[in-house]
Protein backbone atom coordinates (compact mmCIF):
# COMPACT_ATOMS: atom_id res chain seq x y z
CA UNK A 1 0.00 0.00 0.00
CA UNK A 2 1.45 3.21 -0.76
CA UNK A 3 0.46 7.09 -0.37
CA UNK A 4 -1.82 7.75 -3.53
CA UNK A 5 -5.73 8.61 -2.75
CA UNK A 6 -7.83 7.27 -5.09
CA UNK A 7 -11.21 8.67 -6.06
CA UNK A 8 -14.16 8.68 -8.12
CA UNK A 9 -14.29 10.68 -10.96
CA UNK A 10 -16.74 9.85 -12.95
CA UNK A 11 -19.26 6.74 -13.18
CA UNK A 12 -20.95 5.25 -16.11
CA UNK A 13 -23.92 2.58 -15.70
CA UNK A 14 -26.13 1.59 -19.23
CA UNK A 15 -28.88 -0.72 -19.06
CA UNK A 16 -28.88 -1.72 -15.61
CA UNK A 17 -31.65 -2.88 -13.22
CA UNK A 18 -34.16 0.27 -13.56
CA UNK A 19 -31.29 2.29 -15.77
CA UNK A 20 -32.17 1.34 -19.92
CA UNK A 21 -29.91 3.18 -21.90
CA UNK A 22 -26.69 5.12 -21.09
CA UNK A 23 -26.28 7.14 -17.46
CA UNK A 24 -23.14 9.09 -16.67
CA UNK A 25 -22.89 10.44 -13.06
CA UNK A 26 -19.89 12.86 -12.24
CA UNK A 27 -17.89 12.76 -9.06
CA UNK A 28 -15.64 16.03 -9.39
CA UNK A 29 -16.05 19.09 -10.44
CA UNK A 30 -13.37 20.69 -12.67
CA UNK A 31 -10.74 18.20 -12.05
CA UNK A 32 -11.35 18.14 -8.60
CA UNK A 33 -12.51 15.85 -6.18
CA UNK A 34 -16.51 16.03 -4.52
CA UNK A 35 -16.44 15.06 -1.44
CA UNK A 36 -20.43 15.01 -1.20
CA UNK A 37 -22.20 13.59 -4.11
CA UNK A 38 -25.90 13.46 -2.99
CA UNK A 39 -28.13 11.79 -5.14
CA UNK A 40 -32.04 12.90 -4.75
CA UNK A 41 -35.01 10.85 -6.35
CA UNK A 42 -38.28 9.88 -5.46
CA UNK A 43 -39.09 6.22 -3.83
CA UNK A 44 -38.37 3.66 -6.63
CA UNK A 45 -36.27 6.12 -9.15
CA UNK A 46 -33.15 3.80 -8.83
CA UNK A 47 -31.39 6.07 -5.96
CA UNK A 48 -30.25 2.41 -4.32
CA UNK A 49 -29.35 0.84 -7.92
CA UNK A 50 -26.70 3.11 -8.56
CA UNK A 51 -24.59 2.64 -5.48
CA UNK A 52 -25.63 -0.76 -5.72
CA UNK A 53 -23.75 -0.45 -9.49
CA UNK A 54 -21.14 2.17 -7.75
CA UNK A 55 -20.15 -1.09 -4.75
CA UNK A 56 -19.30 -3.33 -7.42
CA UNK A 57 -16.25 -1.27 -8.81
CA UNK A 58 -14.39 -2.87 -5.83
CA UNK A 59 -11.44 -4.43 -6.91
CA UNK A 60 -9.99 -7.83 -6.41
CA UNK A 61 -6.30 -8.65 -6.42
CA UNK A 62 -4.14 -11.06 -8.37
CA UNK A 63 -1.12 -13.00 -7.27
CA UNK A 64 1.61 -13.06 -10.52
CA UNK A 65 4.50 -14.79 -10.69
CA UNK A 66 6.20 -11.87 -11.94
CA UNK A 67 5.79 -9.65 -8.90
CA UNK A 68 3.25 -7.12 -10.53
CA UNK A 69 -0.11 -6.13 -9.00
CA UNK A 70 -2.84 -6.61 -10.93
CA UNK A 71 -6.33 -6.65 -10.35
CA UNK A 72 -9.67 -7.35 -11.77
CA UNK A 73 -13.62 -5.72 -11.07
CA UNK A 74 -14.65 -7.90 -8.10
CA UNK A 75 -17.75 -9.50 -9.82
CA UNK A 76 -15.70 -11.17 -11.96
CA UNK A 77 -14.47 -13.66 -9.53
CA UNK A 78 -18.19 -14.50 -8.69
CA UNK A 79 -19.22 -18.03 -9.66
CA UNK A 80 -22.72 -17.14 -11.83
CA UNK A 81 -20.34 -14.37 -13.82
CA UNK A 82 -21.15 -13.32 -16.31
CA UNK A 83 -24.98 -12.23 -14.81
CA UNK A 84 -26.99 -14.64 -16.85
CA UNK A 85 -30.56 -12.19 -15.18
CA UNK A 86 -28.66 -9.06 -16.62
CA UNK A 87 -29.40 -6.82 -20.10
CA UNK A 88 -27.31 -8.39 -22.72
CA UNK A 89 -25.63 -4.98 -23.19
CA UNK A 90 -25.35 -3.91 -19.74
CA UNK A 91 -22.39 -2.07 -18.27
CA UNK A 92 -21.05 -0.41 -15.32
CA UNK A 93 -17.59 0.91 -15.63
CA UNK A 94 -15.55 4.36 -13.73
CA UNK A 95 -12.72 6.49 -14.40
CA UNK A 96 -10.44 7.85 -11.33
CA UNK A 97 -8.28 10.67 -9.81
CA UNK A 98 -5.68 10.04 -7.42
CA UNK A 99 -3.25 12.02 -5.65
CA UNK A 100 0.20 11.89 -3.62
CA UNK A 101 -0.78 11.98 0.53
CA UNK A 102 3.10 13.08 1.28
CA UNK A 103 2.41 16.60 1.28
CA UNK A 104 -0.90 16.65 1.94
CA UNK A 105 -2.52 14.29 4.40
CA UNK A 106 -6.29 15.25 3.82
CA UNK A 107 -5.86 14.94 -0.08
CA UNK A 108 -9.11 15.47 -1.02
CA UNK A 109 -7.59 18.90 -1.88
CA UNK A 110 -5.39 17.23 -4.48
CA UNK A 111 -3.50 18.01 -6.99
CA UNK A 112 -4.89 14.98 -8.85
CA UNK A 113 -3.75 12.78 -11.53
CA UNK A 114 -5.95 10.53 -14.06
CA UNK A 115 -5.75 6.91 -13.73
CA UNK A 116 -5.15 5.39 -16.99
CA UNK A 117 -5.23 1.71 -18.34
CA UNK A 118 -1.68 0.81 -19.29
CA UNK A 119 -1.71 -1.25 -22.52
CA UNK A 120 -0.34 -4.29 -19.76
CA UNK A 121 -4.45 -4.24 -18.50
CA UNK A 122 -6.22 -5.72 -20.86
CA UNK A 123 -10.19 -6.58 -20.97
CA UNK A 124 -10.64 -9.89 -20.83
CA UNK A 125 -13.28 -11.64 -22.77
CA UNK A 126 -15.75 -14.37 -22.34
CA UNK A 127 -17.56 -16.86 -24.48
CA UNK A 128 -14.97 -15.53 -27.70
CA UNK A 129 -16.95 -12.33 -27.68
CA UNK A 130 -15.19 -9.68 -29.59
CA UNK A 131 -17.70 -7.12 -29.75
CA UNK A 132 -17.66 -6.00 -26.18
CA UNK A 133 -18.60 -2.41 -25.38
CA UNK A 134 -17.33 0.50 -26.51
CA UNK A 135 -17.63 1.52 -22.70
CA UNK A 136 -14.49 -0.59 -21.88
CA UNK A 137 -12.31 0.25 -24.20
CA UNK A 138 -12.98 4.00 -23.26
CA UNK A 139 -13.23 3.74 -19.52
CA UNK A 140 -10.20 2.44 -18.10
CA UNK A 141 -12.63 0.46 -15.04
CA UNK A 142 -15.44 -1.33 -15.86
CA UNK A 143 -17.00 -4.82 -16.59
CA UNK A 144 -19.90 -5.87 -18.94
CA UNK A 145 -21.31 -9.09 -19.45
CA UNK A 146 -19.03 -10.06 -22.31
CA UNK A 147 -16.36 -8.48 -21.07
CA UNK A 148 -13.86 -6.70 -17.55
CA UNK A 149 -11.10 -4.29 -17.27
CA UNK A 150 -7.62 -5.35 -16.17
CA UNK A 151 -6.25 -2.88 -13.65
CA UNK A 152 -2.64 -1.66 -12.03
CA UNK A 153 -2.67 -2.97 -8.64
CA UNK A 154 -0.03 -0.66 -7.42
CA UNK A 155 -2.71 1.99 -8.16
CA UNK A 156 -6.05 0.66 -7.49
CA UNK A 157 -5.46 -1.23 -4.22
CA UNK A 158 -5.55 2.58 -2.84
CA UNK A 159 -9.52 2.59 -4.24
CA UNK A 160 -10.87 2.04 -0.72
CA UNK A 161 -14.37 1.84 -0.85
CA UNK A 162 -17.30 0.68 2.09
CA UNK A 163 -21.22 0.93 1.78
CA UNK A 164 -23.82 0.84 4.22
CA UNK A 165 -27.62 0.41 3.05
CA UNK A 166 -30.87 1.39 5.05
CA UNK A 167 -30.81 -1.42 7.44
CA UNK A 168 -28.37 -0.49 10.02
CA UNK A 169 -28.10 -2.71 12.44
CA UNK A 170 -24.99 -3.37 14.96
CA UNK A 171 -24.56 -7.17 15.04
CA UNK A 172 -25.22 -9.61 17.91
CA UNK A 173 -22.62 -12.39 16.81
CA UNK A 174 -19.41 -10.62 17.70
CA UNK A 175 -16.92 -8.81 15.51
CA UNK A 176 -16.77 -11.35 12.55
CA UNK A 177 -19.82 -10.27 10.79
CA UNK A 178 -18.89 -6.58 9.49
CA UNK A 179 -14.88 -7.02 9.53
CA UNK A 180 -14.87 -9.91 7.02
CA UNK A 181 -11.92 -8.51 5.02
CA UNK A 182 -13.36 -10.71 1.65
CA UNK A 183 -16.98 -9.45 2.39
CA UNK A 184 -17.80 -7.75 -0.19
CA UNK A 185 -18.85 -3.97 -0.04
CA UNK A 186 -22.02 -4.27 -2.03
CA UNK A 187 -23.25 -6.81 0.36
CA UNK A 188 -23.93 -3.90 3.06
CA UNK A 189 -26.48 -2.81 0.90
CA UNK A 190 -28.32 -5.58 1.22
CA UNK A 191 -31.08 -5.64 3.50
CA UNK A 192 -31.16 -7.15 6.91
CA UNK A 193 -27.13 -7.07 6.64
CA UNK A 194 -25.49 -6.60 10.35
CA UNK A 195 -22.79 -4.41 11.16
CA UNK A 196 -20.12 -5.06 14.07
CA UNK A 197 -21.15 -5.60 17.77
CA UNK A 198 -20.38 -1.91 19.09
CA UNK A 199 -20.51 -3.27 22.69
CA UNK A 200 -17.79 -6.10 21.79
CA UNK A 201 -15.63 -4.31 20.18
CA UNK A 202 -15.30 -1.54 23.03
CA UNK A 203 -15.08 -4.08 25.69
CA UNK A 204 -12.12 -5.68 23.41
CA UNK A 205 -10.49 -2.28 23.12
CA UNK A 206 -10.86 -1.05 26.71
CA UNK A 207 -9.20 -4.93 27.28
CA UNK A 208 -6.72 -4.77 25.02
CA UNK A 209 -5.93 -0.74 26.29
CA UNK A 210 -5.44 -2.45 29.75
CA UNK A 211 -3.08 -5.20 29.23
CA UNK A 212 -0.75 -2.19 27.30
CA UNK A 213 -1.88 -1.99 24.05
CA UNK A 214 -1.16 1.47 22.33
CA UNK A 215 -3.20 0.82 18.99
CA UNK A 216 -5.78 -0.31 20.88
CA UNK A 217 -5.63 2.46 23.21
CA UNK A 218 -4.89 5.08 20.01
CA UNK A 219 -8.24 3.52 19.23
CA UNK A 220 -10.17 3.92 22.07
CA UNK A 221 -8.60 7.73 22.12
CA UNK A 222 -10.18 8.66 18.99
CA UNK A 223 -13.74 7.23 19.43
CA UNK A 224 -13.57 9.49 23.14
CA UNK A 225 -12.60 12.59 20.72
CA UNK A 226 -15.17 11.54 18.38
CA UNK A 227 -18.49 11.54 20.61
CA UNK A 228 -17.31 14.92 22.11
CA UNK A 229 -17.85 16.41 18.57
CA UNK A 230 -21.64 16.45 19.46
CA UNK A 231 -22.45 13.99 16.16
CA UNK A 232 -24.48 12.10 18.44
CA UNK A 233 -26.52 15.09 19.82
CA UNK A 234 -26.65 14.99 23.49
CA UNK A 235 -24.59 11.91 23.61
CA UNK A 236 -21.03 13.25 25.31
CA UNK A 237 -19.06 10.15 26.87
CA UNK A 238 -19.08 6.17 27.16
CA UNK A 239 -17.83 4.02 30.10
CA UNK A 240 -17.47 0.40 30.93
CA UNK A 241 -18.80 -1.27 33.90
CA UNK A 242 -18.95 -4.70 35.10
CA UNK A 243 -21.62 -5.67 37.24
CA UNK A 244 -23.04 -9.69 38.63
CA UNK A 245 -26.66 -9.08 36.42
CA UNK A 246 -25.00 -7.87 33.13
CA UNK A 247 -21.43 -8.65 33.18
CA UNK A 248 -19.21 -6.14 31.15
CA UNK A 249 -21.23 -3.79 29.66
CA UNK A 250 -20.95 -0.36 28.11
CA UNK A 251 -23.05 2.50 29.03
CA UNK A 252 -23.22 5.92 26.81
CA UNK A 253 -24.03 9.30 29.17
CA UNK A 254 -27.27 10.85 27.38
CA UNK A 255 -27.97 13.95 29.03
CA UNK A 256 -26.52 13.28 31.85
CA UNK A 257 -28.04 9.60 32.14
CA UNK A 258 -25.74 6.31 31.79
CA UNK A 259 -27.55 4.15 29.12
CA UNK A 260 -27.09 1.10 27.44
CA UNK A 261 -26.68 0.88 23.76
CA UNK A 262 -29.67 -0.91 23.12
CA UNK A 263 -31.91 1.92 25.34
CA UNK A 264 -30.87 5.02 23.21
CA UNK A 265 -33.41 5.97 20.60
CA UNK A 266 -33.62 3.76 17.14
CA UNK A 267 -31.89 6.97 15.08
CA UNK A 268 -28.85 6.69 17.85
CA UNK A 269 -28.52 3.06 17.44
CA UNK A 270 -28.47 2.91 13.39
CA UNK A 271 -26.53 6.07 13.53
CA UNK A 272 -23.65 4.21 15.95
CA UNK A 273 -23.82 1.48 14.10
CA UNK A 274 -22.38 2.27 10.50
CA UNK A 275 -20.45 5.14 12.11
CA UNK A 276 -18.59 2.63 14.58
CA UNK A 277 -18.41 -0.05 11.76
CA UNK A 278 -16.86 2.37 9.10
CA UNK A 279 -14.54 3.69 12.00
CA UNK A 280 -13.15 0.17 12.96
CA UNK A 281 -13.00 -0.57 9.32
CA UNK A 282 -10.70 2.59 8.53
CA UNK A 283 -9.05 1.47 11.60
CA UNK A 284 -8.17 -2.19 10.34
CA UNK A 285 -7.40 -0.63 6.63
CA UNK A 286 -4.84 1.89 7.94
CA UNK A 287 -3.06 -0.01 11.03
CA UNK A 288 -0.02 2.09 11.05
CA UNK A 289 -1.59 5.66 10.69
CA UNK A 290 -1.82 8.37 13.46
CA UNK A 291 -5.26 8.84 12.79
CA UNK A 292 -7.03 5.98 10.17
CA UNK A 293 -10.13 8.34 10.37
CA UNK A 294 -8.07 10.90 8.21
CA UNK A 295 -7.27 8.54 5.66
CA UNK A 296 -8.72 7.85 2.15
CA UNK A 297 -11.54 6.25 1.47
CA UNK A 298 -14.85 6.44 -0.39
CA UNK A 299 -17.84 5.77 1.31
CA UNK A 300 -21.78 4.88 -0.08
CA UNK A 301 -24.60 5.31 2.57
CA UNK A 302 -28.31 5.27 1.33
CA UNK A 303 -30.59 7.01 3.12
CA UNK A 304 -28.11 9.19 5.12
CA UNK A 305 -31.07 11.32 7.06
CA UNK A 306 -32.35 7.77 7.86
CA UNK A 307 -34.41 7.37 11.61
CA UNK A 308 -32.50 11.26 12.15
CA UNK A 309 -34.37 14.26 13.49
CA UNK A 310 -34.33 17.39 11.61
CA UNK A 311 -31.91 19.26 13.71
CA UNK A 312 -29.79 16.39 13.27
CA UNK A 313 -29.80 16.10 9.91
CA UNK A 314 -29.14 19.51 9.17
CA UNK A 315 -25.94 19.00 11.83
CA UNK A 316 -24.39 15.74 10.49
CA UNK A 317 -22.76 17.17 7.68
CA UNK A 318 -20.38 19.53 9.15
CA UNK A 319 -18.99 16.52 11.51
CA UNK A 320 -18.63 13.62 9.02
CA UNK A 321 -16.58 16.38 7.21
CA UNK A 322 -14.58 17.16 10.05
CA UNK A 323 -14.20 13.51 11.46
CA UNK A 324 -13.13 11.87 7.57
CA UNK A 325 -11.68 15.13 6.02
CA UNK A 326 -10.18 12.71 3.46
CA UNK A 327 -13.48 10.24 2.69
CA UNK A 328 -15.41 10.79 -0.48
CA UNK A 329 -19.11 10.44 0.04
CA UNK A 330 -22.00 9.46 -1.98
CA UNK A 331 -25.46 9.26 -0.32
CA UNK A 332 -28.99 9.31 -1.08
CA UNK A 333 -31.21 11.29 0.56
CA UNK A 334 -34.99 12.76 0.85
CA UNK A 335 -34.35 15.70 3.10
CA UNK A 336 -34.17 18.98 2.16
CA UNK A 337 -31.94 19.85 5.48
CA UNK A 338 -29.06 17.64 3.99
CA UNK A 339 -29.32 19.47 0.80
CA UNK A 340 -29.48 22.59 2.67
CA UNK A 341 -26.71 21.78 5.31
CA UNK A 342 -23.94 21.08 2.56
CA UNK A 343 -21.68 23.97 1.52
CA UNK A 344 -19.95 22.51 -1.73
CA UNK A 345 -22.63 19.79 -3.08
CA UNK A 346 -22.64 17.75 -6.10
CA UNK A 347 -26.17 16.89 -6.72
CA UNK A 348 -27.70 14.50 -9.09
CA UNK A 349 -31.49 14.39 -9.60
CA UNK A 350 -33.19 10.98 -10.34
CA UNK A 351 -36.71 11.14 -12.06
CA UNK A 352 -38.15 8.64 -12.74
CA UNK A 353 -41.53 9.17 -14.97
CA UNK A 354 -43.82 5.24 -15.92
CA UNK A 355 -40.00 4.07 -16.95
CA UNK A 356 -38.72 6.60 -18.29
CA UNK A 357 -35.51 7.76 -16.30
CA UNK A 358 -33.64 10.75 -16.62
CA UNK A 359 -30.07 11.66 -14.17
CA UNK A 360 -29.64 15.49 -14.03
CA UNK A 361 -26.54 17.31 -12.62
CA UNK A 362 -27.39 21.08 -11.12
CA UNK A 363 -25.26 23.59 -11.53
CA UNK A 364 -25.46 24.87 -8.00
CA UNK A 365 -22.62 24.08 -5.74
CA UNK A 366 -25.03 25.29 -2.21
CA UNK A 367 -28.03 25.58 -0.66
CA UNK A 368 -27.40 26.83 1.85
CA UNK A 369 -29.24 30.36 1.30
CA UNK A 370 -32.48 28.36 -0.06
CA UNK A 371 -35.23 27.74 2.82
CA UNK A 372 -36.76 23.90 3.14
CA UNK A 373 -39.72 25.46 0.76
CA UNK A 374 -37.80 26.64 -1.58
CA UNK A 375 -35.60 23.22 -2.36
CA UNK A 376 -38.85 21.24 -1.64
CA UNK A 377 -40.93 22.57 -4.23
CA UNK A 378 -38.16 23.64 -6.89
CA UNK A 379 -35.54 21.05 -6.17
CA UNK A 380 -37.54 18.26 -4.39
CA UNK A 381 -40.81 18.59 -7.03
CA UNK A 382 -42.95 19.11 -4.25
CA UNK A 383 -45.11 20.89 -6.28
CA UNK A 384 -48.08 21.17 -3.25
CA UNK A 385 -45.82 23.15 -1.64
CA UNK A 386 -45.31 24.34 2.15
CA UNK A 387 -49.36 23.81 3.36
CA UNK A 388 -50.99 20.43 3.18
CA UNK A 389 -53.76 19.82 0.73
CA UNK A 390 -56.59 20.70 3.28
CA UNK A 391 -55.19 23.80 4.03
CA UNK A 392 -54.96 24.79 0.57
CA UNK A 393 -58.69 23.78 -0.77
CA UNK A 394 -59.84 25.80 2.51
CA UNK A 395 -57.89 28.78 1.02
CA UNK A 396 -59.55 28.48 -2.36
CA UNK A 397 -62.80 28.36 -0.86
CA UNK A 398 -62.27 31.23 1.44
CA UNK A 399 -61.17 33.43 -1.75
CA UNK A 400 -63.88 32.14 -3.80
CA UNK A 401 -66.60 33.32 -0.54
CA UNK A 402 -64.00 37.15 -0.72
CA UNK A 403 -64.78 37.20 -4.89
CA UNK A 404 -68.74 36.97 -4.29
CA UNK A 405 -68.39 39.19 -1.03
CA UNK A 406 -70.22 36.72 0.95
CA UNK A 407 -68.75 37.50 4.43
CA UNK A 408 -70.79 35.06 6.44
CA UNK A 409 -69.57 31.95 4.58
CA UNK A 410 -66.02 33.33 4.22
CA UNK A 411 -66.00 33.87 7.84
CA UNK A 412 -67.06 30.39 8.77
CA UNK A 413 -64.28 29.06 6.24
CA UNK A 414 -62.12 31.33 7.93
CA UNK A 415 -62.86 29.78 11.45
CA UNK A 416 -61.80 26.46 10.18
CA UNK A 417 -58.58 28.21 9.06
CA UNK A 418 -57.58 29.33 12.32
CA UNK A 419 -58.15 26.19 14.15
CA UNK A 420 -55.37 24.35 11.83
CA UNK A 421 -52.98 26.94 11.09
CA UNK A 422 -50.25 28.36 13.16
CA UNK A 423 -51.30 31.35 15.96
CA UNK A 424 -48.80 33.49 14.65
CA UNK A 425 -48.53 32.90 10.77
CA UNK A 426 -48.77 36.23 8.95
CA UNK A 427 -51.28 33.89 6.32
CA UNK A 428 -53.91 34.36 9.05
CA UNK A 429 -53.47 38.14 9.84
CA UNK A 430 -53.58 38.19 5.75
CA UNK A 431 -56.87 36.66 5.76
CA UNK A 432 -58.08 38.53 8.76
CA UNK A 433 -57.19 42.01 7.08
CA UNK A 434 -58.98 40.68 4.04
CA UNK A 435 -62.36 39.46 6.03
CA UNK A 436 -62.74 42.48 7.20
CA UNK A 437 -62.40 44.42 4.03
CA UNK A 438 -65.64 43.08 3.31
CA UNK A 439 -68.73 44.80 4.34
CA UNK A 440 -71.59 43.40 6.76
CA UNK A 441 -74.09 43.63 4.02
Amino acid sequence: MNDLGVYLDKVVIENYKCFSGSFLLNFSVQGKVSQWNVILGNNNSGKTNILKAIAQLEPHFLIHKEGEKKCIPIVAIDSDYPHKNTSKNFFIGASFLYSDKKNNHANLKGPFKNYKRTSSNKIHKYFGIEDSKSFVNILPWGFSREAFTGGDGDILENFVIFSYGVSRKSGSKGLSIGSNKFQKKSNLLEPETQLINIEEWLLQLDYATKNGNKQAKNQLKKLKELITTDIFPGITDFKFISNEEDGNIVLFNSQNHWRKLDELGYGYQTTFAWIFDFCKKMFDRYPTSKNPLEEHAVLLIDELDLHLHPSWQKSIIKYLSRIFPATQFIVTTHSAYIIQSIPNINLHIIQNNEGNVTITQTDLSTYKGWSFEEISENIMGLNEGKFSEDFIKLVQRFEEYLDDNNKKEAKIIFDKISQIIHPNSPEKRIFQIQLNQISDD
